[in-house]
């Protein structure tokens, strides 16, 4: 590093293995550090010439403590020694707490610093016992903050939104004194007591050590055969609430810490707490309730012009004959909770029960906001003030997955609604007899699919149909149970939380009795072909989420009778026992051609087969209950077992369709292999990228290409030519791809390269530099050169890795051309700082709202594409670089990357090592060819191969010494680039 070149000679081996050590300290435990440079400068001249405790204790006389902090953490003291720098502290600050206001910021940020070195201990009872004793010693260090000291107290030790910490602790101090008048020495004494007890309840960890630690993969020896779900998993999953992507493929990092000091209680006074807990600042609040699958909380929404807040009611929420569980504020959670508005996806209305009065926020990042009203004129009142326009949709541009996705969003199901789940029907027949044998050939047997154009309860037996038409003759419906419920779907997905905790509570507060529980999809198939209760269709996790049928949390679900112990999902024989393989043939299956009828079954679920006379006729008539139309003076009951039944037993969607709906036009022009000769310039291109109707080649010689295609022809015009400046990129470094990004829509060009830390932009139109990017970071100043650039689709998302590690994220990208010459056309920038080596590769999946990075160290980092939540890390195999990286979503979310040992490696977006491919030739590139089943294009020097996702079956090879780069216009065409500098279309 060029900050510490006047200090480097004096340096022996194990001065070296220091400084490395505090780097990793300051790296992974201190996440912002403003004067990082001179701090790290200084650091390293102590190091240097301190050799004893004597000469440290000098320093913290001389109160130069920052410095006197790492050499602690270096020395690693023994608890005495701590207790006794906290001494030394408590007298540093009786000295200075008259001092101004900027000694008080800087002592209270030594005390955080020491803390920080205090958690660097490894026994929890030692770092209780010193935290304790600092709380109990200095309360008057406490009561003595400004609201600055607050903040940085707040935000550097706990990590958490000082305005919460702000009104449940400043706030709460200061109310206590001027409106309970406590004597001093009772506050006093009352304030350690709650502080005492607050502490000894606290395991105080170092939060990046371990959250990397949590994240840890367990890397699988590879083998030649396909993952064997038999073999001991042995992954760390506890440490989340929900350790799994549930329903949008994605989970969330959990907090390993609580706020000691925070919502303390000096009396029971209902007002007082009501003022401590309610927002001051009073908005037009909509009153209502927070849907979370097991639970509703009671409180307020407001909305503002740049962010929706909801605000707490009251502490608790008991649970009612709706509702599973009752619920508690977390004494280290907010009163409320607040997203932007800018970062609305869609809005759906919803009917909770009975009453359309409840809509649904989706966010960009996944999440949820479930919101029920007293009253459908509040409903309507929010949507008139969001203004989200509905989502649409066409069934022959999308796939059929999606398409019922978007069915069942639209009929007012949702993933926060157990009572509304969303629907998905059996495809496959899952019972192993009706295969001819296990081989996946037969699954391309038409035999093998479940008939869609009948309800589920109309597949079985003839017998079984016959009684349910005496039923019908009776009473008026077909089937006293629903395809889907609240139940069902605990049931399905009991492996995982949250629907552990609901099949729990619907059982009493313990699991269902063992040969009742799922256990196996054969079994489930033949009672929903043969029982009178069962009817069940399936849920969507069936057809992305492998780990859904692994007890892979442990869970003791007993034993059969037959003294068996119901562990994992038992499967059918054409999925190889496999979670993943199963999973992912039904995705196949659903968009395969046999999936012709999938029109009828929707006419089932959602058209005109819903009600009435095609309804009788189509055997296809539920209990009354079960609609949301039904007449409540036709059924003699009560309120509350009305809105019981309804809840627990199940719902039909709502009715969308009123007329047969139409079947899948699957039917498109293919065009055979076609050229597109370039004479002017014949040079490898080492750049492709395709936006809409335009196509742009960069090649070896810095020679821009612009391609027009030609609408329905699929035909392709030059539409200009230009050479580009000539970019000097870093020479110390190897770069897997040329860091250029070109955004076609502004007509601007990015370079990266250049190792004075700039990102430069050119107008394509002119050629001239439009301006120069400047990687500041708070943590590192020196230079950073920019390794790889990445965008998504829409090309509104930049991100940008370095030769440092650094990955810059800008999610504000000017669209409007005119406005680039004034402004700079990358904003909203924001600085990931999870690793030192550097970044070979970065993919963007708006699927799945993820990106990755991979690293030269073999790394590969998952974040949320959206608020840059870190989800989990995944290593290579061998601890190869990352040069390639890649994306799919279908038919199984994975992850596909490769290194310079010819191999291309498989892994489940939640870190299950599926398959490795060994190919022969020089790997140049990795691509998904992206269709309603994603395929892989894998570029070698000599060949071009086509691969069957997840696990790697190939479809076709190509003999093609020319092909370098590979990108999709549409789902239709498909691009290569060529060594002559000349495009392939298929």
């Amino acid at each position: 590093m060029t900050i510490i070149t006047e200090v480097i000679e004096q340096f022996n081996e194990e001065q070296i293995y220091q400084v490395q050590q505090i780097m990793f300290q300051i790296y992974f435990s201190v996440q912002s550090f403003k004067n990082f440079e001179t701090f790290l400068t200084k650091l390293i001249k102590y190091i240097i010439y301190l050799e004893n405790e004597q000469e440290l204790s000098k320093i913290v006389e001389q109160k130069e403590l920052p410095f006197a902090i790492q050499k602690i953490i270096n020395l690693s003291c023994p608890i005495d020694k701590l207790k006794e720098w906290l001494f030394y502290f408590t007298k540093l600050f009786e000295q200075i707490q008259y001092l101004n206001t900027e000694a008080s910021e800087n002592f209270m940020n030594q005390i955080v610093d020491l803390l920080k070195a205090i958690q660097s201990q490894n026994q929890d009872q030692q770092i209780k016992e010193v935290i304790e004793y600092f709380f109990t010693q200095n309360v008057f260090i406490l009561q003595s903050l400004t609201e600055q000291q607050v903040q940085i107290f707040d935000s550097i030790l706990f990590q958490q939104d000082f305005q919460t910490f702000q009104e449940s602790l400043l706030l709460k101090w200061t109310l206590e004194q001027q409106q309970i008048k406590m004597t001093q020495s009772e506050q006093l004494s009352k304030l350690t007591d709650d502080i005492n007890q607050a502490a000894a309840s606290i395991k105080i960890r170092q939060r990046w050590c371990k959250l990397w630690h949590n994240l840890r993969i367990t890397i699988y020896r590879p083998t030649n055969c396909k993952f064997q779900v038999d073999e001991q998993i042995d992954h760390d999953y506890k440490f989340n609430e929900n350790p799994y992507y549930i329903n949008k493929i994605e989970k969330y990092i959990n907090k390993y810490y609580s706020r000691p000091i925070l919502k303390i209680k000096f009396k029971k006074n209902t007002e007082f707490e009501n003022d401590i807990q309610v927002p001051l600042e009073k908005k037009q609040q909509y009153k209502c309730f927070w849907l979370k699958s097991l639970y509703l909380k009671q409180g307020g929404v407001t909305i503002g012009d740049d962010k929706i807040t909801f605000s707490y009611y009251s502490y608790t929420q008991q649970a009612n004959h709706i509702t599973l569980l009752p619920h508690t504020i977390p004494n280290h959670k907010p009163f409320k909770k607040s997203w932007k508005r800018n970062q609305i996806r869609w809005l759906y209305e919803r009917i909770y029960i009975r009453n359309r009065n409840a809509i649904e926020i989706v966010f960009k990042d996944g999440e949820s906001l479930y919101l029920i009203f007293q009253d459908e004129g509040l409903k309507e009142e929010i949507i008139e003030k969001l203004k989200i326009q509905p989502k649409q949709c066409d069934f022959n541009k999308v796939s059929n997955f999606k398409y019922l996705m978007y069915l069942n969003f639209l009929s007012c199901r949702s993933y926060i609604d157990l009572t509304r789940y969303p629907v998905f029907p059996w495809v496959l027949k899952g019972n192993a007899s009706d295969f001819d044998d296990n081989d996946i050939a037969s699954i391309q047997n038409e035999i093998n699919y479940r008939d869609l154009s009948l309800p589920i309860g109309a597949c079985g037996s003839e017998s079984r149909l016959d009684q349910f038409i005496k039923r019908y003759e009776n009473e008026q419906f077909y089937y006293g149970t629903h395809y889907s419920s609240q139940a069902l779907v605990s049931q399905y997905l009991v492996r995982l939380s949250p629907f552990t905790e609901a099949a729990i509570s619907i059982q009493d507060g313990k699991f269902d009795i063992p040969d009742r529980l799922f256990r196996s999809i054969m079994k489930s198939w033949i009672d929903c072909n043969n029982e009178m209760a069962d009817v069940r269709e399936l849920t969507p996790e069936f057809f992305y989420l492998p780990e859904a049928f692994l007890n892979i949390n442990g869970y003791n679900l007993g034993k059969l009778q037959s003294s068996q112990i119901v562990n994992n999902v038992q499967l059918p024989f054409y999925s190889n026992k496999n979670p993943f393989y199963y999973v992912a043939q039904n995705m196949i299956a659903l968009e395969s051609e046999y999936a012709i009828k999938l029109n009828e079954w929707i006419d089932l679920i959602w058209g005109y087969k819903q009600q009435g006379n095609a309804a009788i006729d189509s055997f296809n008539v539920f209990y009354p209950l079960t609609y949301s139309n039904f007449d409540e003076g036709s059924i003699e009951i009560n309120e509350l077992a009305m809105e019981t039944q309804i809840a627990h037993f199940g719902q039909t969607p709502e009715q969308i369709f009123y007329k047969p709906h139409p079947q899948k036009n699957n039917e498109f022009d293919k065009t055979q292999w076609q050229i597109v000769k370039n004479k002017k310039s014949q040079n490898k291109i080492i750049y492709l990228i395709c936006n809409k109707n335009k196509v742009v080649s960069i090649q070896e010689d810095f020679t821009l290409i612009q391609w027009q295609i030609v609408k329905n022809q699929y035909q392709f015009q030059m539409d200009k030519q230009v050479q580009l400046p000539k970019i000097n990129f870093d020479a110390m470094i190897k770069y897997v791809l040329p860091p250029i990004l070109v955004l076609i829509e502004q007509s601007i060009i990015l370079f990266g390269g250049n190792n004075n830390g700039t990102l430069t932009y050119y107008c394509l139109d002119n050629l001239k530099l439009q301006g120069v990017v400047e990687l500041e970071s708070e943590i590192i100043n020196n230079y950073c050169t920019i390794t790889v650039l990445e965008s998504n689709k829409k090309q509104n998302i930049v991100i940008l890795g370095t030769n440092k590690g650094l990955v810059y994220y800008y999610n504000k990208v000017l669209q409007n051309k005119q406005d680039i010459k004034q402004e700079e056309v990358l904003k909203g920038k924001n600085v990931i700082y999870d690793t030192t080596s550097q970044i070979n590769s970065i993919t963007i999946s708006e699927q799945l709202t993820i990106f990755c990075i991979g690293t030269q160290d073999g790394t590969i980092f998952i974040y949320n594409l959206y608020n840059r939540t870190l989800y989990r890390f995944i290593n290579h195999p061998k601890r190869l670089p990352i040069y390639y990286l890649t994306l799919s979503y279908s038919p199984l979310p994975c992850i596909l990357f490769s290194s310079h040992d010819e191999r291309v490696v498989a892994y489940s977006i939640n870190g299950f090592l599926l398959q490795f491919l060994q190919v022969k030739g020089n790997i140049e590139y990795i691509q998904i060819k992206k269709s309603s089943i994603n395929t892989l294009i894998v570029i070698t020097d000599n060949n071009v191969f086509e691969y069957r996702l997840p696990f790697l079956d190939r479809l076709s090879v190509v003999s093609s010494q020319i092909c370098t780069r590979f990108v999709q216009a549409t789902k239709q065409i498909s691009i290569y680039g060529c060594k002559s500098g000349d495009l392939r279309i298929i």
